[in-house]
This record gives C-alpha cells, sequence and structure tokens, in this order.
C-alpha cells in the first residue's frame, strides 16, 4: 500500500503557535520545561517547546506533555512537558495507558471530572484533562495531553484547537527531529521485518484503502504479531469514518499485542478499544496471529467475516471461528485457535465483506489448492499464494496477508 505523509498549516489560534514567533518570557517559578531526549537540532527543539509552552498558557493549562511512542512501539516517553511541578512519570508502557491508546486510535479523549480520570487510570492529581494523537495521515508518534488542576467543563471547540495544536506538533516532528522524522513512530504498515525464515505478502483492495490494512509487528520474546482487516458494514459511513474505525483497530492491536497471552485475548482488549473510539455501528473485521518465530507455535482468532488458513501440500486448513466485529459489542468473546507451522507452510490472514464466509468461498480456494502441482504447492511463495487467494475469492476479499515458513 502506498502511504504518504501530510504536512499542514494550522489556522489562525487565538494565540501563538507559529514556529518564528518568539517565545514569551517564562520564568523558572513560574514554570518549567524539559526538551526532548533524543539528539535533536536546537531550532527544532525550540519549536515543540515554544508549541507547548503557548498551548500551555493559551489554553490556561496548568501542564502540557507531549508523550511519544518510542521505538519498540510499547511504550510512551515523555518527551516535552511544560508545568509548574515536574511529572510524576517520564514513561508509561502502552498496555496501561488506556486514553492515550484510545486518542491514537479514535481522537480526542476529554476528562471533565476526577471521577473520569479515575475509570482512565489517571489518579495522579490533575482534575480535567484532554487527550489527543500526535499524527499525521501516515504516522503516529504519540499523544499531547492538556490538563487542568480544577474540574471543568471543556468546551468543544477548545477540543478543536487542541487537535490542531496535536497536529502541529506532528508536523514539527516529521520536519526531521534527530534525522529521522519515523524514529520512536508507529508506521502504518510497518517496516519490513528482517527475518530470514518468514516469507511475507499483503495487499488490500485499493478502491477501499481507507477503510481495508494488514499490519505486522516483531514483539517481545521472539513473538510476532500479524493482522489484515477492513471495516465491517461501513459501506454507507463517510470516508472519515471508515479511516478512524480501521485506524483503531490497527493501533489497538499493536498497543494491546505485547501483553495478550493468546489472539483471542487480543481481541478482547482490542474490542474494548475499539468499541471506546467507534462512532456508533461500524466495526472492523479483524483476522490476527502471534507467532512464536522459535517454536514457530500460533496463536490465532477472528473477527467479522475473515479467513484465517493454515496451508500444507496437501491440504487447507481453516483456523477462523465466528465472531462480531470489534466495536460492535464490548462484552463480545474470542476463540484461540492453535497450530504449528511446518516448513514451507504459510499461515493466510483474510478479512472482507459478509460473503467471505461463504461456504462456496472456501471450496474455491480448496479448488485452486488442488489443481497446482504437487511441486508447486511446495514451493510457491507468499507473493504467488496471496494472488491466487485473491484470484479463486476476487470481489469478497478486502485485505490478506501470507506468512510463510521458509
Amino acid at each position: 500500500m502506498d502511504l504518504t505523509t501530510t504536512a499542514f498549516d494550522p489556522p489562525t489560534l487565538p494565540f501563538s503557535l507559529r514556529a518564528a514567533d518568539p517565545a514569551p518570557p517564562v520564568r523558572r517559578e513560574d514554570a518549567l520545561s524539559t526538551p526532548l531526549s533524543r539528539n535533536d537540532p536546537s531550532h527544532a527543539e525550540t519549536r515543540l517547546a515554544a508549541v507547548m509552552r503557548g498551548a500551555a498558557n493559551g489554553f490556561h493549562a496548568d501542564r502540557a506533555e507531549l508523550w511519544l511512542v518510542d521505538h519498540t512501539n510499547r511504550r510512551l516517553d515523555l518527551a516535552q512537558w511544560h508545568s509548574k511541578s515536574a511529572p510524576r512519570f517520564q514513561q508509561r508502557t502502552l498496555a496501561l495507558a488506556a486514553a492515550d491508546v484510545a486518542a491514537m486510535a479514535g481522537g480526542a479523549v476529554v476528562l471533565e471530572d476526577r471521577a473520569m480520570l479515575r475509570e482512565w487510570v489517571m489518579a495522579d492529581g490533575r482534575q480535567a484533562a484532554v487527550c489527543v494523537p500526535v499524527a499525521s495521515d501516515a504516522t503516529i508518534h504519540g499523544t499531547l495531553w492538556i490538563s487542568w488542576n480544577t474540574p471543568r467543563a471543556i468546551p468543544d471547540e477548545q477540543v478543536e484547537l487542541i487537535e490542531i495544536v496535536g497536529g502541529r506538533l506532528a508536523v514539527e516532528l516529521e520536519r526531521g527531529v534527530g534525522g529521522d522524522p519515523t524514529a520512536g513512530a508507529i508506521w502504518l504498515p510497518n517496516r519490513p521485518l528482517a527475518e530470514e525464515e518468514l516469507d511475507l505478502c499483503g495487499r488490500t483492495d485499493q478502491s477501499l484503502a481507507d477503510r481495508s490494512f494488514y499490519d505486522w509487528q516483531m514483539l517481545a520474546g521472539g513473538r510476532m504479531l500479524a493482522v489484515a482487516g477492513c471495516v465491517a458494514d461501513g459501506a454507507g459511513a463517510q470516508a472519515g469514518l471508515q479511516r478512524l474505525v480501521a485506524h483503531a483497530a490497527r493501533i489497538a492491536l499493536r498497543a494491546h499485542a505485547d501483553h495478550a497471552a493468546t489472539a483471542a485475548e487480543l481481541l478482547s482488549a482490542a474490542n474494548r478499544t475499539v468499541w471506546q473510539a467507534s462512532p456508533g455501528g461500524e466495526g472492523a473485521a479483524v483476522s490476527v496471529a502471534l507467532i512464536d518465530s522459535e517454536a514457530w507455535q500460533v496463536s490465532c482468532a477472528t473477527a467479522g467475516p475473515t479467513l484465517a488458513l493454515r496451508t500444507r501440500t496437501g491440504s487447507i486448513e481453516p483456523l477462523g471461528t465466528e465472531a462480531p466485529p470489534l466495536g460492535w459489542d464490548d462484552q463480545a468473546e474470542f476463540i484461540t485457535t492453535h497450530c504449528e507451522l511446518g516448513v514451507r507452510e504459510s499461515l493466510t490472514l483474510a478479512a472482507g465483506g459478509a460473503s467471505l464466509t461463504r461456504p462456496g468461498v472456501m471450496r474455491g480456494v480448496l479448488a485452486d489448492h488442488n489443481r497446482l502441482p504437487l511441486e508447486a504447492r511446495r514451493t510457491s511463495s507468499a507473493s504467488r499464494r496471496l494472488s491466487l487467494l485473491w484470484d479463486a475469492i476476487g470481489g469478497d476479499l478486502q485485505s490478506a496477508l501470507v506468512i510463510r515458513r521458509r
């Protein structure tokens, strides 16, 4: 999938956020700020500090914090802050940062009193807060928190302005902070894996690029996350809502993968995040696998109209089970299927429309597989197997990922 990063200039705000504007004098006793911990050019650091200072002062907030995803995609690091007292934490794991994950998945999280903050496990003294994503079209860098020490009603207009500040921070980060604007950011999709024993190939229906995706990511302990997904029953929705749901599913799966023991446990955690982020009525069909790249044990689970197939020389074994799409029911239950991926065997994850699960679809896949000569079944690359799958299923398929063990 071709992806681009889009920069933009935000509209004029009621307070200064322009990099060229001189930062207002701030006494140490009035506010503290800390620079990025990376090897940043001084001008980039100054621009980010000016944006953070302008945000805190402009919104009359007690603190402004910029949290960036680290290079492992497993935690958030405090990169910039502006407040009257030093923050309690410098790092937070994504698994315990529910509000940040929800913001990166679906937009602003608005918390107007202490009770709401406790629901999101933010019991650190703040009484009201807004968390927004710091992201461009193709890259998620982290989150921006604007917080107050007293409860307050936060109007929609102010939330929209805070979202603009988050966009401005993303622009500054992508101007080349530290020489690599992608360092410590979630790329969509992930970069190629340096895994010699695996052959991977993914594809989406380009006419439905706003609502379909595939992804992979290396996790701790030698495991790998692999996923194919698309928006479920979203044909009549606006393109922006389709992107939102697909985006929410992908980020939720990445955020929860490291701490999930099984694929079903991962889908349960991601389902709650998508349910919170979805505007209503939309869901994500997802086929997901957690693969142990040492023992080659596979944990697989599906949600919505999907396929999960283990392909061997002489057979194709379905691994998926019936379950609702992510985001439809926050109490939905998912089932894990386990298997071992042998040499020259492949795992196929696919998602599509409601007709994808009809019996005729699977019969077509099996027929195409059986027509191949025996040697071709043994030696076909992931790319070749993906092409065969797409030819067999056609318009029912929206995204697919094939992982073949060499």
